[in-house]
């Protein structure tokens, strides 16, 4: 789950970003795909509140839960994985890493990588608890403007702090249980003092505690530290308006548009060339290949185009460039000749398109009107149902592919 909410906002945070800022060209902008980030949302979604497949609940999705990351964008989903965390792993001296988690006990024997799955019980009630995620918490609170909550996690790490010969705060990596204690603290969890290990200061935990301190103190924003607001990852944002561009394919689909008065444009005469699926992924394989480098610095290699990016207006020099969804060409595969599944593949289309889009401008739709499909009576009722500007609670826009763009 770590892994792909940091992927998530690091894909987020680099798309269109100019390596060389203001004196930079559009060859020097790194394209995400839009797809990618998508991918890893739901990648994530669908572990969470997990911590991954061998480990029930991780404390290091704090990382991803809060700041930096702020990867997860279902606020119940953030709420729920925060509240299992402090029932789970949540002690005195701070979070456990994950249940049975023999790092640095006593009982760990370091001359092996792996135990047993019967061996870990021997790490039962006796797991380190790492100060550090204290401080992610603290930050949480801070970030959420929560005075209260956020002094009272304070108070906590202000009593596992060591000081220095200068009296500084220095925190620890992690507290253990002594090894004349572990018995008791099987017996009684909690019971039993612990001590402070590892490196001091635990210069990643001391970082943070520095960040943490200067938000409490208001010396800092938390737009300082968190520059592209991913802090407002989680709230609800509108759907989008999708756009929906039809082309006839010849004179007599532009007369059957013109009688239902749809906003249509001849595929040949409106200045966009329309491209399968098939040449949007080469386009994506082009993209980062220079005969002056050695290294190929594309790392897009599609079997199948998403979505997303088949929504997305290409252009090249003055040229436009619309693709056509898969599904809508009859020679991919059969199923596309059944008009109805047509139908009900756009309206699938048009609702992910609406709730997953999150980019600059509005998602494109293009529909391309063949004879086939105009002399399916279901087509005319479609179309017209979506003149409405609504459609099964999805705002859509009909126009003309000039208009469009």
């Amino acid at each position: 789950a770590c892994a792909a909410g940091m992927a998530n906002s690091a894909l987020v945070a680099i798309r269109d970003l100019n390596l060389f800022g203001a004196q930079g060209g559009a060859q020097s902008v790194i394209c995400v795909p839009p797809d990618m980030s998508r991918q890893c949302n739901r990648v994530l979604e669908a572990i969470l509140p997990r911590g991954s497949k061998s480990k029930e609940f991780d404390s290091s999705v704090w990382s991803i839960i809060t700041y930096p990351a702020f990867a997860v964008e279902n606020d119940d989903l953030l709420s729920q994985t925060k509240e299992l965390l402090k029932t789970n792993l949540e002690g005195y001296y701070g979070y456990k890493r994950f249940l049975l988690d023999g790092y640095k006990t006593p009982l760990e024997d370091k001359h092996r990588l792996h135990y047993n799955a019967g061996e870990l019980r021997n790490f039962e009630g006796i797991e380190c608890e790492w100060p550090i995620y204290f401080i992610y918490e603290w930050i949480d609170e801070l970030f959420s403007k929560n005075t209260e909550s956020a002094n009272r996690i304070k108070q906590k790490i202000e009593k596992l702090v060591v000081p220095d010969q200068d009296g500084c705060p220095m925190v620890p990596e992690f507290y253990f249980v002594p090894s004349n204690k572990v018995e008791e603290e099987k017996s009684s969890n909690g019971s039993q003092v612990r001590l402070c290990g590892g490196k001091i200061p635990f210069i990643w935990a001391q970082s943070l505690f520095i960040v943490a301190g200067l938000l409490q103190n208001e010396l800092i924003s938390t737009s300082d530290i968190d520059p592209l607001n991913r802090r407002l990852s989680s709230i609800k944002k509108p759907a989008s308006i999708v756009q929906i561009v039809v082309l006839s394919a010849n004179e007599d689909c532009q007369s059957f548009a013109d009688e239902h008065n749809i906003p249509c444009s001849p595929v040949h005469d409106s200045g966009i060339i329309t491209i399968t699926p098939r040449v949007v992924v080469q386009m994506w394989k082009m993209l980062g290949l220079k005969s002056r480098v050695d290294t190929d610095l594309n790392n897009s290699n599609p079997q199948r185009v998403s979505s997303l990016r088949t929504s997305i207006v290409y252009q090249y020099k003055d040229q436009f460039f619309l693709s056509l969804p898969e599904y809508s060409l009859l020679s991919s595969f059969y199923n596309n000749l059944d008009n109805e599944i047509f139908i009900q593949k756009t309206i699938s289309r048009l609702s992910y398109l609406s709730s997953q889009w999150c980019f600059p401008g509005r998602p494109m739709l293009t529909i391309l009107l063949t004879p086939e499909r105009c002399a399916e009576k279901s087509t005319a009722r479609f179309l017209d149902t979506l003149k409405s500007g609504s459609f099964q609670g999805v705002q859509v826009k009909l126009c003309q592919s000039q208009v469009a763009l």
